[in-house]
């Protein structure tokens, strides 16, 4: 295990942040989201019409650039809306939870089509740009990010220690799936039990939870080798799916920032409604941002939900002091 220290790097002013898990409590929402931005380079194909009923895992949107792989429902119900923005570009597809189902997918001795077929194949990003790998595809290199992003950010190892069994699992998965080595990125040493991975602890201010920055100072990227990431949150998704052969579309997500009156973390499910999580848990105007206020996204109706690689809701004051005689002050 080596240490690598980030000299530089920013300290942002932020407070807020949640200081322990004692208690994490468990949101159900009514509605959920599939978001196509979500996805670089997606380019969706429509597999479903406004008032269809569909299954959790149920195929939602296919890519036509990567024929196979599917965008799929996290739970049963009903689609509420399809909207659309400029020059009719998918924006969101909102899903009304009607029933809770725990249901099974299609078991294979193929890695790469189970991971498909339990709607995991969106767990990996290949670099440089950030995409869904291709279809039967397979990675020289893995980096799992078990970093914290930002400053407001959850300790993860706090919820890896959790769920140890599920994560160690997960990476079993992807000892399998890598041809050469699984780099595992953390702030504090984990336990893998002697699994064969790599790893490596970083320290320092931000951006050093950066995946980038992580491949940069181990494997920097060659055209000649495939470098995919994953965030330790679809780790363990990954193994719960791999031990139970069900869906797994759970989620731990933390509420914090300068606004929020009760920085905490809450288990849901991906694409939540960001209004349902937050309810009764801002102060004053405020604006809801699904990931770090540095990088994360704050939309309208049709788009305030909870972002596929959000770990976090940030809340911060929408407010605007006026200053006395702000524009006239020397200097």
């Amino acid at each position: 295990m080596r240490k690598i220290k980030v000299k530089r790097g920013l300290e942002i002013p932020l407070h807020g942040s949640v200081e322990n898990i004692e208690n994490i409590d468990q949101i159900s929402p009514k509605f959920l989201s599939v978001l196509p931005e979500d996805y670089f380079g997606l380019k969706p194909k429509i597999l479903i019409k406004e008032g269809e009923k569909v299954l959790q895992g149920q195929p939602i949107l296919e890519d036509k650039t990567n024929e196979g792989f599917y965008v799929r429902s996290p739970v049963s119900g009903e689609i509420n809306s399809i909207n659309r923005g400029e020059k009719r570009a998918l924006v969101s597809i909102i899903i009304k939870r009607q029933t809770e189902d725990n249901l099974e997918f299609k078991r294979s001795k193929n890695l790469n089509e189970e991971l498909n077929n339990s709607g995991l194949w969106d767990s990996f990003r290949e670099r440089p740009f950030n995409r869904v790998p291709c279809l039967n595809s397979k990675p020289d290199f893995i980096f799992v990010n078990a970093c914290k992003t930002d400053k407001l950010d959850l300790d993860p190892n706090l919820i890896i220690e959790l769920e140890s069994e599920n994560f160690l699992k997960g990476l079993q998965s992807l000892i399998e799936l890598a041809d050469e080595r699984v780099y595992l990125c953390s702030n504090k040493a984990v336990d893998t039990k002697e699994l064969p991975v790599e790893q490596v602890i970083f320290e320092g201010n931000y951006p050093s939870g950066n995946s980038s920055l992580h491949i940069q100072n181990i494997q920097p990227i060659r055209k000649s080798k495939r470098t995919w990431t994953i965030n330790w949150q679809d780790v363990i998704r990954i193994g719960k799916a791999n031990v139970s052969g069900r869906f797994c579309f759970d989620k731990y997500v933390s509420i914090v920032g300068p606004a929020c009156n009760e920085p905490k973390v809450i288990k849901t499910l991906h694409g939540a409604n960001l209004d349902e999580l937050t309810a009764g848990n801002i102060l004053g105007t405020a604006r809801k941002v699904s990931g770090s206020l540095m990088h994360g996204r704050s939309g309208d109706s049709y788009s305030d939900f909870l972002t596929r690689y959000a770990n976090q809701i940030s809340i911060v004051s929408d407010e605007r002091e006026a200053t006395f005689f702000n524009w006239l002050k020397l200097g």
